[in-house]
Formats: structure tokens, sequence, C-alpha cells
């Protein structure tokens, strides 16, 4: 039931933006722009809200490069977080000759 509710929650974010959007562009006043930049940035933080109660309930991996590419490889941090401990990994991709 939670799943159902957070894609219609993400269903009617993305209107918001469309209409906001196209508020934007079409609006004829400074005004309306005005105010349709208003809603871009409550609509931000509803998706901001929206992602967080997703990363509550689903782990969220992250890869974060850690250094240049050097002639050893690229070394990368592999980072998990959500309901539970947050870990992180880190990880060593060798450079293979082409």
């Amino acid at each position: 039931m939670a799943e159902i509710i957070l894609d219609l929650a993400f269903v009617l974010i993305f209107l918001g933006i469309v209409f906001g959007i196209i508020r934007l562009v079409i609006g004829p006043d400074t005004v309306d722009r005005v105010v349709a930049v208003d809603l871009l940035t409550i609509i931000a933080i509803a998706v901001i809200a929206a992602a967080s109660v997703v990363a509550m309930t689903e782990p969220v991996v992250l890869f974060r490069r850690t250094s240049r590419c050097g002639s050893g490889g690229c070394s990368w941090l592999l980072v998990v977080f959500g309901s539970g401990p947050m870990f992180t990994l880190p990880l060593t991709v060798p450079l293979t000759a082409a």
C-alpha cells in the first residue's frame, strides 16, 4: 500500500513540475513567472521529502570516486544507506589495455 501511495505522490509531483514549467514559459506577466519559480521551489522540497521516505524504506546505493584514475586503476567508494546502519566499501577498478 505504501508503494502505491509513493508512486502516486511521484506522479503528482511530476505533474506539478510540468504545469510549473508551462506557467514559467507561457506566463504573460513577470508575476506569473515569479509564482512559477516559487512553485518549482516548493516542488523541489517535495521531491526531497519523497526521496527521503523512499530512502528510509529501501536501501540506497551510491558510488563515489575517491581519487583520480591512475596507472593502478580508479578508486571508488561504495556507500549503502537506508533504514539500517550505513556502511561503506572501498573498491578499486583496474584499468585494462584496449
